[in-house]
């Protein structure tokens, strides 16, 4: 992660001390500097708050040696609050205490770029030309060709061009990592990262609106949101690149749990992978469903792709996430396995999500949030919310949370599963 530099004095081990730092705050300094490494790795051993080793780190070069010396720990997922801001120090929320980073250091590879994708281990896609892959902790950058940072359309006329989404079947740094895109609403590519001569293949889907897309066994999945309509396609690498299989548009009996109710600017669906299965999620409200508590909170639907032979499909309703929770936003969703050792929040069988719009009124939010940070920068006043924990049928445990924001600059809050720290 980087951090801002100062023209500064130097303490022993090497770190710099702020210009105009009394004579005795540097002492103090310099004192913190020096602390024996053993001391200070018991110290370091004893700090379970992931957002509280990252500030361990930042201290000085002597305490972020220490670090590397234990075993990484896994950190589970950070909401972005501004990402599109142009500010440098971003707020990360980090689920897993509560507690708020307040000057998150992004890359200025990414800031004031739009992020349309991210990955574990801190990975995001910067959209703005020239395509960017860049890690938000160590500043690395992916490595890509010229083919590889320009998108290919079928329509390369077309005025309407904008990049929406990205996704990874493997980690950016694999040679086996397969990209996908989501191209002005109505096209998808295909691109494989590790293979330098490797152009994006294109998909075009005339007259029809994908709104998401997931990995799931060696096929692409894309969600056709006007019909709730699956359209896969087998994906693989070549010697020089990637190849794809014709469209399947598969055949899925009973819809009914599909039926467009409520406010359409908040209903939104996600497609995500769960125990190697296809899901989708649908995000409601205001709905006149038998099974739903309540007529005004948002609610979800989750939807398993069951195959029943003979080349049809049907949609079975999930009534437990298990030993899962589901992170769900407009640039990243996953479904993560939240282990017994880990009781705090993040929890099992829940729902996290970051809306996929900011609110341009405090009338437009759930009756249920409830604020939790103000921030003020250059790009205007941001107000941040949480919802309560809620769980939407008789019959059907999951819960939820949401989070939103009321006003900001249309990039809504993101999710970033950072590297194990």
């Amino acid at each position: 992660m980087e951090e801002p530099t100062h023209t500064a004095a130097v303490n022993n081990d090497g770190s710099s001390i702020k210009a105009g730092t009394s004579a005795a705050a540097m002492v103090a300094t310099e004192w913190w500097s020096i602390l024996p490494d053993d001391i200070l790795s018991l110290v370091y051993s004893r700090v379970a708050c992931a957002v509280d080793r990252v500030r361990f780190t930042t201290v000085c070069r002597s305490w972020r040696a220490i670090a590397p010396m234990h075993p990484p720990r896994r950190v589970l997922p950070w909401l972005i609050l501004n990402p599109g801001s142009n500010d440098r120090a971003k707020h990360a929320y980090c689920l897993e205490d509560g507690a708020i980073l307040s000057h998150f250091w992004f890359s200025n590879k990414a800031v004031g770029g739009r992020i349309v994708g991210s990955h574990d281990g801190g990975w995001v896609t910067v959209s703005d030309a020239p395509l960017r892959i860049v890690n938000l902790f160590s500043g690395a950058e992916v490595p890509l060709s010229a083919k590889q940072r320009s998108i290919i359309r079928l329509r390369p006329r077309a005025k309407l061009f904008v990049l929406l989404k990205v996704i990874f079947s493997e980690p950016p740094t694999s040679r086996d990592c397969i990209l996908a895109a989501i191209i002005g609403r109505s096209e998808v590519a295909i691109c494989g990262l590790g293979r330098v001569r490797s152009a994006w293949s294109p998909q075009r889907f005339v007259g029809m609106t994908i709104t998401d897309i997931a990995f799931c066994n060696g096929h692409l999945y894309c969600l056709v949101p006007e019909t709730m309509e699956i359209v896969r396609f087998e994906v693989g690498l070549t010697k020089h690149g990637v190849f794809k299989g014709d469209p399947q548009w598969l055949d899925i009996q009973d819809q009914g749990y599909l039926q467009v109710n409520g406010d359409p600017d908040e209903r939104a669906v996600y497609i995500v992978e769960l125990r190697g299965k296809i899901m989708i999620v649908i995000r409601k409200t205001r709905g006149s469903w038998w099974w739903v508590r309540n007529n005004t909170l948002p609610f979800f639907i989750c939807l398993e792709l069951v195959d029943v032979g003979h080349g049809w499909y049907k949609w079975e309703i999930v009534k437990s996430l298990g030993d899962h929770a589901l992170f769900l936003g407009p640039t990243f969703s996953k479904a993560m396995h939240m282990s017994t050792g880990e009781h705090c929040s993040p929890r099992r069988n829940h729902i996290y999500y970051s809306h996929h719009r900011c609110y341009p009124r405090k009338e437009c939010l759930p009756d249920d949030a409830k604020e939790f940070l103000t921030s003020s920068n250059n790009d205007g006043c941001h107000v941040y919310y949480k919802g309560g924990e809620s769980v939407d049928n008789i019959d059907v445990g999951i819960m939820s949370v949401g989070h939103y924001v009321l006003g900001g600059n249309q990039c809504p809050p993101m999710w970033l599963f950072p590297p194990a720290l």
